[in-house]
């Protein structure tokens, strides 16, 4: 991608675009809640041709400015430390999650709903892209309230690729063999047990985080749910962040309650809704764990705001990738916790390295 500016006084720089530096929680915390169009974007580049005053020279440099989209954001990539709209991913492999394949499909079935205006804009810019894309975590997120059973799996990621394909005809699909298919399979199966002591911790905590919890009660509810996630084996999981999450949720209006908007406690919880919130966080697992696995950026995109507000308020990012082995870590960030004080950080961090 090359960038051209010019200058008041005749002096110009043209550049070749290495990276658009990932957006963060307050730039994406603005699109639900003001309903923005503009975007301030971080851009490295590289340029080869820069005359000012005749002097050429090479400059690296990193520059920063806005731009007015004709419609919101209504689809975002999740990248290494924050997200991107779609079309300023530099990597190539794009992996959909189910809304957005859902949102396809009902584009292609003729779909005239407002809405959908904004995410068609989005992604047709991607047919001017290079771009590779994995259908894999909508046939994995199931449907039903349940995980899906190897001939789901199959049959979704077959109606995926073809949606995608007639949606967006110049980009390429990834398409899966039968070997392929079983070993993509194996990860549900892996997961199926911890899912299972998931879906049980939300089950004990929805009740304590169902209506937001008064602050002279949050120390004690912490403690609870500290307790659950332990006797239930899931400290380590982003279950447990994201009940932590709902617990020191901002009082303040206005505020994108956003682990709410994940888990969506509320009477008569079952556990079909806890499948559906951990369907949704295991989209974030997953991405770590491929991202770790293959040693090659991708982003994964969704049109879930609270799922993408909770990405970037962990902050994923590859420490380093030696002899196969992955380092990954995760920051705590203030938006996840507004009203966490500095005591409840320290238990939750034990409770992390002590399990």
């Amino acid at each position: 991608m090359f960038l051209r500016l010019e200058g008041d006084q005749g002096d110009t720089l043209e550049a070749s675009v290495t990276e658009f530096v990932p957006l963060d929680y307050e730039e994406l915390a603005k699109i639900p809640i003001l309903k923005g169009k503009d975007i301030s974007f971080r851009i490295v580049a590289k340029s080869d041709k820069h005359s000012i005053n005749d002097e050429g020279s090479t400059v690296n440099t990193t520059l920063t400015f806005n731009v007015n989209f004709p419609h919101q954001v209504s689809i975002f990539a999740l990248v290494e430390g924050g997200w991107l709209p779609p079309p300023f991913v530099m990597s190539k492999l794009f992996m959909m999650d189910r809304n957005v394949v859902s949102v396809l499909k009902q584009l292609n079935n003729g779909s005239s709903r407002k809405d959908h205006i904004a995410t068609e804009w989005w992604t047709n810019l991607l047919s001017d892209k290079d771009v590779l894309i994995n259908p894999v975590f909508y046939a994995l997120e199931g449907c039903n309230k349940k995980a899906p059973t190897y001939s789901e799996f199959v049959r979704s990621f077959d109606e995926a690729v073809v949606e995608i394909q007639s949606a967006l005809p110049g980009v390429s699909v990834i398409n899966y063999q039968g070997i392929h298919y079983k070993a993509a399979y194996t990860v549900i199966e892996e997961l199926s047990e911890k899912l299972s002591k998931e879906a049980d911790f939300l089950l004990d905590v929805v009740p304590l985080v169902k209506n937001r919890v008064h602050a002279k009660n949050l120390d004690q509810i912490k403690n609870v749910i500290i307790s659950k996630a332990k006797d239930r084996g899931v400290v380590q999981s982003l279950a447990f962040l994201a009940a932590l999450s709902c617990l020191y949720e901002s009082d303040q209006e206005y505020t994108y309650p956003v682990a709410r908007k994940i888990i969506k406690p509320k009477n008569a919880y079952s556990e079909g809704d806890a499948y559906n919130a951990l369907n949704d966080l295991r989209i974030l697992q997953l991405a770590t764990s491929v991202r770790g696995a293959i040693n090659e950026k991708f982003s994964v995109c969704t049109q879930d705001v609270a799922l993408a507000l909770f990405w970037c308020g962990l902050a994923p990012m590859i420490d380093n990738f030696v002899d196969s082995k992955v380092t990954i870590t995760f920051k705590f960030s203030k938006h996840l916790f507004p009203r966490m004080p500095l005591n409840a950080v320290d238990d939750i961090q034990f409770a992390l390295s002590s399990h």
